[in-house]
């Protein structure tokens, strides 16, 4: 059986990609997600956990930076709830030399 609450979060991004007829990108997001906590347990479990400390967040969030890994760094800030850690990846994302950082900014800016 589906989980209610992730259903009715489904629903309302798909409403929302949708309407900005961002559906593609959307599904090669949620892709390049999967693919990325499929391989990396550490990494799902560090951002998906309140227990564990946001400095040690931060430093994951540095080494995407120092990698330029700026797709999984849009990823994970797309489903960041903490808004200090957010506003860490969007820093982060507006000093590298990226068209996905460029492109995933101006949508903020949109929004």
């Amino acid at each position: 059986m589906t989980n209610p609450i992730a259903r009715r979060y489904a629903t309302a991004l798909f409403d929302v990609v949708r309407k900005i007829d961002g559906v593609e990108r959307a599904e090669q997001d949620l892709a390049a997600l999967k693919t990325l906590l499929a391989s990396n347990p550490e990494l799902e479990s560090a951002f998906a956990s309140a227990a564990i400390p946001p400095a040690k967040k931060r430093a994951v969030i540095d080494a995407l930076f120092v990698d330029g890994d700026a797709r999984t760094m849009i990823v994970l800030a797309r489903g960041e709830k903490d808004r200090e850690l957010r506003r860490a990846m969007l820093q982060k994302l507006s000093m590298m030399d990226s068209p996905d950082a460029v492109e995933f900014l101006n949508q903020q800016l949109e929004n």
